[in-house]
């Protein structure tokens, strides 16, 4: 590819050609050297569907499912607590222009990228307004790391945000009530990702999410899993017992139940894991081989050695779906792939 410096000197084609080769974190760097610059990456409608911002304490770091050769990373100037600060110190501190970086496999190489800018640039607003305008997106999630949600008031946050949608929400270390604030602030309505479940905020998830997930801190309940209608539920420390599981396959078999699910998968420790044949056994089922192309053309690959056993399902609308089993060391899995 052509060196950016270097794009001046293309026709218009000519340099819209090499931008459009561009990967992700290159591509930002280049929008950030003019006005024009900013204007030629906007012209080539690289679209992302969300922009994923990973907060803690230290750092800000940028994401996207849509854009995975992209990592930017924002450095704050210092630690803050919102529990010994004012409240114009709760807001996220401006991002350190010397150290904010990009992080990339570009060419099968591991590459860091300085994009520091001049102080007057490095406000948030002028930040979230240039990725909104390269990426043509205003849909958000955020993600709270470590003790990032304890340390920033929620009120700030939201305003930094205002006329963006936030369309998803992870803590994976917060008080109910820290959590509980975030949810009822943001009411994201695609993707959720929490530490902390009990009825009142399992009343706070709404239906037909793209994608929940339960950390480890959680045990979720077989009525609890039953009750969420999300199209993929990932629970990282399962309790749900035989009895249970089987439950759940038969109202989806039934339609009764997870209608609009599309995977779902259950880790277990080995010691409460309630056992493949135990589950299995009264479910109705066709047994899939590894080798087979039934089997391969839904599972992905790298999880082809952990499996123990797979089965295929079918609903009473005729939906198929396949049941795995995994193992690897002392974990265990149940994934149900649905298939689409």
């Amino acid at each position: 590819m052509s060196d950016p410096d270097d794009l001046s000197f293309l026709s218009d084609q000519g340099r819209k050609n090499v931008i459009e080769e561009m990967a992700t974190s290159q591509l930002i760097d280049y929008s950030l050297r003019s006005a024009s610059t900013k204007t030629q990456v906007e012209s080539i409608h690289r679209q992302v569907s969300s922009l994923e911002f990973h907060i803690d304490h230290t750092k800000v770091i940028l994401k996207s499912e849509d854009a995975p050769d992209m990592e930017v990373r924002f450095v704050l100037f210092r630690e803050r607590n919102k529990n010994n600060c004012s409240e114009a110190e709760t807001r996220i501190p401006m991002p350190n222009p010397i150290s904010i970086q990009s992080h990339a496999i570009i060419n099968q190489e591991y590459q860091v990228t300085d994009m520091g800018k001049e102080p007057d640039y490095c406000t948030w607003e002028q930040w979230l307004c240039h990725l909104r305008d390269i990426f043509h997106c205003q849909n958000v999630k955020l993600f709270f790391k470590g003790n990032g949600s304890l340390k920033y008031s929620v009120d700030s946050i939201k305003e930094l945000f205002k006329g963006f949608n936030i369309i998803g929400v992870g803590v994976d270390e917060a008080s109910r009530e820290d959590l509980m604030e975030l949810l009822e602030t943001f009411k994201p309505t695609k993707d959720i990702r929490i530490n902390y479940l009990d009825q009142d905020i399992l009343g706070l998830i709404p239906e037909n999410l793209d994608f929940l997930k339960f950390g480890k801190q959680i045990g979720l309940k077989a009525e609890e899993l039953l009750a969420l209608d999300s199209k993929v539920i990932e629970v990282h420390s399962s309790k749900i017992i035989e009895i249970g599981v089987q439950q759940f396959i038969k109202n989806w078999k039934n339609m009764t139940s997870n209608v609009n699910l599309e995977f779902l998968s259950l880790r277990y420790e080995k010691k409460t894991f309630p056992g493949e044949d135990r589950i299995i056994a009264k479910i109705p089922r066709r047994v899939l081989s590894k080798e087979g192309k039934r089997f391969r053309a839904v599972v992905p690959e790298s999880t082809w050695s952990y499996v123990s056993g797979a089965y295929e399902l079918k609903r009473v609308d005729g939906k198929m779906a396949t049941v795995v089993f995994e193992q690897e060391s002392d974990v265990r899995w149940i994934k149900f792939y649905v298939h689409q």
